[in-house]
């Protein structure tokens, strides 16, 4: 089981400014098109039990793009103002990715996701 940590920033570097840069992350998995398979990312919230139904799940209309050449592109800015919706003041959370490749759900990866808030 493959393990990525993603940390981020609410605030842009040096400016008061609210986290709106690029705003996404890329996540390499295999060399395969993975455009237009479904994938789901659940977060929940540090110290709840992965199997228990997630405080956010994104998916392709909610922050999560698969893509060609095996790029999973996660929009930060989207998911961050879900994880608003259920704890503006939460800073780790766990989370779990996967991806429906031909007809079979695969695990692509889990781990922390934190944001700082300064």
């Amino acid at each position: 089981m493959r393990t990525e940590n993603i940390v981020y920033s609410k605030l842009a570097p040096g400016t008061p400014q609210t986290f709106t840069s690029v705003g996404t992350y890329v996540i390499n998995t295999t060399s395969q098109n993975l455009t237009g398979n479904n994938a789901t990312m659940r977060i929940w919230r540090n110290g709840a039990s992965p199997t228990a139904s997630p405080d956010v799940t994104a998916t392709q209309a909610s922050g999560v793009t698969p893509g060609n050449g095996g790029l999973i592109t996660l929009n930060l800015v989207t998911i961050d103002s879900a994880l608003d919706a259920v704890s503006a003041s939460e800073t780790v959370w766990h989370y779990s990715l996967e991806v429906v490749h031909t007809g079979i759900p695969v695990h692509i990866c889990s781990g922390y996701l934190i944001r700082t808030l300064n």
